[in-house]
């Protein structure tokens, strides 16, 4: 029993937002990858379908912040219920109409309610635990956050995912609403909780502390782009420079979901022992470094080797990101600040894939993976020149 204590948390705040997410995002998951096919069989175009996704994209990125704004401003439950609730009444129109123009419209408002609450949990659980274990939270939280990535899809190949699609819809619309239920009932509120700090004490922490937010965005910005360079391109390489068959293929997708899904409880341990700096310049530096091992992997089984491993580090990346921005930052800017980083995250990212395009094309598709790995190289300095406080 302590051995397992040791690494799962059983705070009240976390055990309702993991398991109601996980619930929500195993439906979601099952559905949700397959709306092209499903928006093309209605009789959108592959341009429209690629704008509406767009449009998605930029809408989500930009309720991040709202989401972080609004639980600054009103508390940490507020974001949280109020864009389930509203993203439900959205997701059940859309599955109540078959014109994929209004189908389009509509996903577009649901998934930008539901990031409202993207970034509340995880500042809601680190306010709920004992500052010694707020690694292992987060750890917890990212196990519960990456089971709908695995478990989703293997309940899609159950069925036909797109004909049975509004099935599938309207099972993760009932997840979401009893979810959404739950949390407003069942979380406590922890925005306010102990003394802020005097006006003196805040005069410090922004003196100390802006420099090193701004070198830590532009560091994620950088490690964002070297992401987004690269990631709609890996299944075309391994394929056509790997000869990757279509089941080496899927195995590598699916243990890289695997490596994640195990690696969030250790790597919220590793924070907690070594502070999130160390963890965070570690993970995401070799997490960009593998690109250059599994560019010039002998076989198959190497390639998925380094492309599992590489995941491992981007998941410990992941954790010690989250606690980074917590470390930095305030209680009451807290929400503003991370829904700003993860904003700047997907806007830049989306960037990434398209610059990463020209590269394959004009440059070659090797050089867009060393440039990608390469990055890693100044995103790393910018970090260990940030200093990370609480």
């Amino acid at each position: 029993m302590k051995t397992i204590r040791g690494f799962v948390s059983f705070e009240r705040n976390l055990l309702i937002l993991g398991s109601t997410n996980a619930a929500m995002s195993v439906f979601w998951n099952s559905w949700y990858p397959f709306v092209p096919l499903y928006l093309s069989y209605m009789g959108a175009s592959p341009t429209i379908v690629g704008l509406i996704f767009s449009i998605i994209a930029l809408a989500s990125s930009f309720a991040y912040y709202v989401g972080g704004y609004m639980a600054d401003r009103f508390g940490r439950k507020v974001p949280i219920v109020v864009g389930g609730g509203t993203g439900c009444i959205c997701l059940l129109a859309a599955m109540l109409t078959s014109d994929w123009a209004a189908v389009g419209l509509l996903l577009v408002l649901a998934t930008s309610l539901f990031s409202l609450q993207t970034t509340t949990p995880s500042l809601m659980i680190v306010e709920s635990v004992d500052e010694k274990e707020r690694g292992k939270a987060l750890g917890n939280w990212e196990f519960y956050n990456k089971l709908g990535p695995v478990i989703g899809p293997m309940l899609a190949s159950a069925v036909s995912p797109v004909h049975q699609l509004k099935s599938l819809l309207f099972l993760s619309l009932v997840a979401i609403a009893a979810g959404t239920a739950i949390r407003a009932v069942g979380l406590v509120e922890t925005f306010g909780r102990g003394p802020f700090e005097t006006e003196g004490e805040q005069a410090s922490i922004r003196d100390r502390l802006r420099g090193s937010l701004l070198i830590f965005l532009a560091s994620c910005i950088i490690f964002s782009l070297s992401g987004g360079l690269v990631w709609p391109f890996v299944s075309i390489f391994a394929s056509e420079f790997l000869r990757m068959s279509t089941a080496e293929l899927g195995m590598m997708f699916s243990l890289n979901n695997f490596a994640i899904l195990a690696s969030g409880m250790p790597a919220g341990k590793a924070v907690d022992k070594f502070g999130p700096k160390k963890v965070l310049i570690l993970g995401y530096f070799l997490a960009c470094a593998t690109n250059i091992p599994w560019i010039y992997s002998p076989s198959p089984s190497f390639a998925i080797l380094f492309s599992t491993v590489s995941n491992v580090f981007l998941e410990f990346g992941g954790v010690a990101y989250q606690m980074t921005i917590v470390k930095m930052t305030r209680q009451e800017t807290r929400g503003r600040i991370m829904g700003g980083f993860d904003a700047m995250y997907v806007m830049t990212y989306s960037a990434g894939s398209a610059i990463g395009g020209l590269i394959w094309e004009r440059a070659s598709p090797r050089f867009l993976f060393w440039v990608s790995a390469l990055l890693a190289i100044p995103m790393g300095l910018m970090m260990a020149f940030m200093h990370v406080d609480s």
